[in-house]
């Protein structure tokens, strides 16, 4: 133990603070949110710092979950009071081990004020594979290095990406496999509320924002739709680019056959609407929307840019972004749809239990434990 560290207690659950941006609907937030609900709380008690909004639904699953949540004030708009409240809430709470979630080293700070108020472990956790500012990221290198103890990463690429050529570990991003099991009923339910009997239905969950490239969405699914009058493009998420694909949609000759569907608390459901998911991502990390949506029996068309960790079948298929949004068309034409959705968990148990919320909880509760032993 370093002088002026913290010395862990061993007689009780180890206290973790995970620090975000925000609770917002995305996969750093489904990944705090699923593996505080599922540790084993005789282990580890955590309590969420945010530095940004936090979403309605993900409030009450915590207060329900007794899951504590501190909003902090937004590290964007006000970064030096939330930096400062970050430090005394640190300073104020017995705290072992301090868990930052982010894409860039840009969390360097909060390792640094974590450093200085005598947190033994700050654990810096990439949760992609590039981002917005990449000089200042290249910029801190040096004292990030200096100001992390521990890497977990949701892929190897996303840890190659923060970490380089440092150890890191792995942790899975997880999801609940029963909850997202196919189901027919459903399937024909949510069809007929949304008025899709009949229809072939593209499938998108996702915010709408540039990383998730909706606009070549619209592209690949415009060339589709010249060739089957049944198609059905189905966009689910929200987000800073809503106005602005609200507007490319209006002017598509196919626009009557787009729908921007909105926010989605639980886009289970939805995956049984969906005929195949297709997602165009510039970068990303292990998007829990892959997983999920596979485990529901979705044949995918991704990028090349996501991580293939998150293949759990030959029912995902990948090309690269430089091709033309014809290419990709070509590619939704010649996929298998026909496949028994029911059968997927059956047919790939392995692949499903990699990736369920429950194993990748125990995982991280272990490496906590291992870190307080040393």
């Amino acid at each position: 133990m370093q002088r002026g560290l913290r010395a862990i207690k061993r007689d009780r659950p180890l206290e973790v603070v995970m620090v975000a941006d925000n609770l917002e609907r995305n996969g750093i937030s489904s990944f705090i949110m699923e593996s505080c609900r599922h540790m084993d709380r005789e282990r580890v008690r955590s309590t969420v710092l945010v530095g940004g909004e936090v979403d309605r639904q993900y409030a009450d699953l915590a207060m329900k979950a007794r899951i504590p949540i501190e909003q902090l004030p937004n590290r964007k708009h006000n970064p030096l009071a939330y930096y400062r409240q970050l430090g005394l809430y640190l300073q104020e709470h017995q705290v072992d081990m301090v868990h930052i979630h982010g894409n860039s080293r840009t969390m360097t700070m909060e390792l640094l004020i974590a450093r200085h108020h005598g947190i033994a472990v700050r654990i810096a956790h990439s949760h992609n594979t590039t981002c917005t500012h990449k000089i200042l990221h290249t910029l801190l290198k040096p004292a990030f290095n200096h100001a992390y103890t521990s890497g977990f990463a949701c892929s190897d690429s996303a840890g190659r990406w923060l970490f380089d050529d440092r150890p890191f570990t792995v942790i899975p991003n997880g999801v609940q496999i029963e909850h997202f099991l196919y189901d027919s009923d459903v399937r024909r339910s949510e069809r007929s509320r949304l008025g899709l009997d009949g229809r072939f239905v593209l499938g998108h969950v996702g915010g709408l924002n540039t990383q998730k490239n909706q606009v070549f969405l619209i592209e690949v699914f415009e060339e589709l739709a010249q060739h089957r009058p049944d198609a059905v493009l189905l966009m689910v998420g929200d987000g800073p680019d809503r106005q602005m694909l609200a507007e490319r949609i209006s002017r598509s000759p196919h626009r009557d056959r787009i729908m921007l569907y909105g926010q989605s608390s639980d886009p289970r459901d939805l995956y049984m609407v969906m005929d195949v998911l297709v997602f165009p991502s510039l970068f990303e990390g292990l998007p829990i929307t892959l997983l999920e949506a596979q485990i529901s029996g979705l044949p995918c068309l991704v990028s090349d840019r996501v991580d293939g960790q998150a293949f759990l079948s030959d029912m995902v298929a990948s090309l690269p972004l430089e091709g033309s949004a014809h290419r990709w068309a070509q590619q939704l034409a010649t996929m298998e749809m026909n496949r028994n959705r029911s059968a997927f968990l059956r047919d790939h148990a392995a692949q499903c239990a990699r990736v369920d919320i429950t194993a990748s909880s125990q995982l991280l509760t272990r490496e906590y434990g291992n870190f307080a032993s040393q």
